[in-house]
């Protein structure tokens, strides 16, 4: 019995010493692990709202969207998010990443270095350009700045 339990205590301890060192070699010290075992379990679906804007106005956002298709310009879609945004009124960055991907591909969300999609840098200093300023990001939504 004695045995069992060095045995195992040696085997407990050699891997915490594999899972330091493979941490520290591996340069996963940013990982957070917790986040990345529950992620799928926790996951939110953001559930899109009815647009605010005349129905005209969003079918004409939604032609001109599916007429770019996977071969618009990184100009092309910070130009629809400007329109989408100020036709919506507010959006949460998780559905305008959906969005992106399913209008334009994914070309347009690629994964940063921890795995998480975002808008192409490209397409957000377009978007910052043409704006102006009456767009903000408050957390994880945008919304038109009011001019008062």
């Amino acid at each position: 019995m004695a045995t069992y339990l060095l045995l195992c205590s040696v085997f407990v301890i050699v891997l915490v010493a594999v899972v330091c060192v493979a941490v520290r070699f591996c340069d996963l010290d940013h990982v957070d692990l917790g986040a990345t075992l529950w992620k799928p379990a926790v996951s939110v679906k953001v559930k899109r709202r009815a647009p605010q804007t005349a129905p005209a106005a969003g079918a004409n956002l939604e032609r001109r969207a599916a007429s770019l298709g996977p071969m618009a310009t990184a100009a092309e879609v910070a130009q629809w998010m400007v329109d989408h945004i100020r036709a919506e009124g507010l959006e949460h960055h998780d559905v305008m990443l959906q969005e992106i991907a399913e209008k334009f591909g994914d070309r347009w969300t690629p994964l940063n270095k921890h795995g998480h999609p975002i808008i192409d840098p490209e397409v957000q200093r377009l978007f910052r350009r043409l704006h102006a300023g009456t767009i903000e990001r408050l957390g994880n939504e945008w919304s038109v700045v009011d001019p008062d």
